[in-house]
């Protein structure tokens, strides 16, 4: 067992070529000074974090304090930060800056929760702890005891985990029964039939069921095969038309990009300068690479379970919704945090009823005022923010003056998941006002029981202008 141990120790404290996961460090600087300018000049940040009038926090991070104005200074020290990033000046301190700055932003409001954004969080985690700036940087350019051309393997290995993490799950969750019949690609493909080159066959059966089978499939299958030499080529090919596709069907932001991009990583540790020697038609010849010091076998010992407790966070993190009563699709525990991109379906609409026990009196209150369209949208299908809305009102609510003591709120919240027909998502019984929020027990929702009905697609292709409003998710 010793020897075992202390030969995987070695494999991961070997020096490596630091070329891929420099150009990640350059690459990555670059997404996120295009992504914090494209929300300085082209997103109403104003409507999203400076006007609501009440923001739907996140579970635990309710702390966060809420920037109103300061969000565009945010987004300009990260912009700037970025820069550092690329150019490897000030490396952590930049990379922090960024990563605070993109948390910071993203536990603001629940209502915008996107994927793409939680992992842009957490490759800010591993930048933080890589020391990417050894090679071509400035850092090392100004600190030449720091330069080096290799880094330790498990640097690499770290940033591979991540995205091997990402496809793989994006493929698992994908097997469900709605998924597995088509649905709600279909709908969302039919709507597209407009599209040039692909729009025909976005309504033609045989080639949904192809994208929707060969999309898992190339999760399931093609995420693990970007291992090997012999076959990653032309799985990275398949990903760029995957995710090409992507970009100009589905509005889902950066994510194609950068998961494209991080899937590089996944290449030998030196295929820039293999890249670079071909487009100079000059034949390849590795160079020969610095040593590194080992660190002490404290240190060593740190590092790897570091190494270890990631890998576990990416494979645990995902499952939470095992562990819950219900379909996650439908009463959305274990929803976020687990790479479920483009599952599911929603749009339902809530109305709140307070009822004043001590005069016997109920009103009747139409979320809509306190919202803005994103907020709405979201809360409609969501529990956890029907929750925290109910709470609001309990706590806010006050006709002619007078807040109700003991209110109770109750919610009439019909809901279709992946076009079904509409079902109550919450016990209309039960008293939210008296709900404790909570990570455990959910028996105030219900269970999803209607079936998907998977022929009304066929009668609806070729007419997507009678479908139902789009309401896919990010």
């Amino acid at each position: 067992m010793q020897p075992t141990v202390d030969n995987l120790r070695s494999a991961l404290f070997k020096p490596v070529d630091a070329a891929s996961v420099v150009l990640f460090r350059i690459g990555f600087g670059f997404i996120m000074l295009l992504d914090s300018v494209e929300h300085l000049f082209f997103v109403d940040l104003h409507s999203h974090y400076v006007a609501p009038k009440i923001f739907f926090r996140f579970y635990g991070f309710e702390w966060v304090p809420i920037l109103r104005e300061n969000v565009y200074a945010i987004y300009a020290v990260m912009a700037i930060a970025s820069l550092g990033i690329m150019f490897g000046k000030y490396y952590r301190t930049s990379v922090a800056i960024v990563g605070i700055g993109t948390a910071w932003v993203f536990f603001q409001e629940q209502s915008r929760y996107l994927n793409h954004v939680y992992m842009l969080i957490l490759y800010c985690l591993i930048m933080f702890v890589i020391p990417a700036n050894r090679y071509w940087s400035l850092d090392a350019k100004d600190s030449p005891g720091i330069a080096r051309n290799t880094l330790p393997a498990w640097c690499r290995l770290m940033l591979i985990i991540q995205i091997e993490a990402i496809l793989i799950w994006a493929g698992i969750v994908k097997l469900n029964p709605d998924w597995l019949q088509l649905e709600p690609l279909a709908h969302w493909l039919a709507r597209r039939d407009d599209m040039p080159l692909f729009g025909a066959l976005f309504v033609n059966p045989g080639a949904v069921a192809v994208a929707s089978y060969g999309v898992t499939a190339l999760h399931l299958i093609g995420a693990p095969l970007l291992l090997f030499k012999k076959t990653r080529f032309y799985i990275l090919g398949m990903y760029a038309c995957f995710h090409f596709l992507n970009h100009f069907v589905f509005d889902i932001g950066v994510f194609p990009w950068v998961t494209f991009f991080a899937s590089l990583i996944c290449f030998e540790a030196d295929w820039p300068r293999a890249f670079w020697s071909r487009l100079r038609r000059q034949s390849y010849v590795p160079p020969p690479l610095d040593e590194i010091s080992l660190p002490t076998v404290n240190k060593q010992w740190v590092i790897s379970t570091l190494l270890a407790t990631w890998l576990v966070f990416q494979i645990g993190m995902p499952m939470r919704n095992w562990f819950y009563d219900g379909w996650v699709a439908w009463n959305e525990q274990g929803h976020r945090y687990s790479w479920r991109m483009k599952l599911r379906s929603k749009s339902g609409q809530a109305v709140f009823t307070v009822y004043d026990p001590a005069t016997d009196k109920s009103y009747t209150i139409n979320p809509d005022r306190y919202l803005n369209k994103r907020q709405r949208f979201k809360m409609q299908c969501q529990p956890d923010m029907l929750l925290q809305m109910a709470h609001f009102i309990r706590d806010y609510f006050a006709p002619n003056g007078q807040r109700i003591k003991n209110a109770q709120v109750y919610v009439n919240a019909p809901c279709s998941l992946n076009f079904r027909k509409p079902q109550q998502l919450i016990d209309r019984r039960a008293d939210l006002a008296k709900v404790e929020r909570t990570l455990t027990g959910n028996d105030w929702i219900t269970r999803l029981e209607e079936p998907l009905v998977a022929e009304t697609w066929w009668s609806l292709v070729g007419r997507p202008d009678s479908l139902a409003e789009k309401t896919a998710d990010p």
